[in-house]
């Protein structure tokens, strides 16, 4: 910012201040504002000046509006070979973010996403989680998630019942035992 945009409208608000109290009260000792008709036209004078300074002087160029980043390539091709995903359709999902709680009666409850990279639909995945205490196996339990997983989707699934394992356990490795493409 410049001079002229910081100090020059102070100014001016204090010299039209002074204006318009000369016009309410003229003062005789000073000629420019001796009558109410001189401090009104001085007052004028002070608005005109401040709108031609306020319409010349440059204005600062808007920022370049920030570029919006285009959405994330997909890491990988839907695979769209129809033989090759009803032969395995397991190879082609992937699990996310699984965790398996315990309940009070021993039941491993299962939360996570399982996640469909072909161009067709997935559906009843079964899940196989082997639970180990340690380096000690405690045991291999699992379930199916029956509902069907979109092409190119992701299917979140919470508290699968995957059954109980007798032993302790205090870790568990999961995958897709199998699944149906359709």
């Amino acid at each position: 910012m410049s001079f002229a945009s910081h100090v020059l409208p102070v100014v001016w608000l204090i010299a039209g201040v002074l204006a318009l109290s000369f016009v309410i009260r003229p003062s005789p000792r000073l000629p420019v504002f001796a009558t109410r008709g001189r401090a009104l036209m001085v007052l004028g004078a002070l608005g005109v000046v401040a709108l031609v300074v306020g319409l010349l002087t440059p204005k600062a160029p808007s920022p370049a509006p920030r570029p919006v980043a285009p959405p994330p390539a997909p890491t990988s091709p839907l695979v769209a070979d129809r033989a090759a995903v009803q032969a395995r359709p397991q190879a082609y999902l992937t699990l996310e973010s699984v965790t398996a709680f315990r309940k009070a009666d021993g039941a491993v409850l299962l939360t996570g996403a399982v996640v469909n990279t072909t161009a067709f639909p997935i559906r009843d995945t079964r899940l196989s989680c082997r639970m180990a205490k340690g380096a000690a196996a405690a045991g291999t339990i699992g379930a199916t998630v029956a509902d069907a997983i979109p092409p190119g989707g992701r299917l979140i699934f919470a508290a699968v019942n995957l059954g109980k394992v007798a032993a302790p356990w205090d870790r568990q490795t999961c995958e897709i035992a199998e699944a149906k493409a359709d």
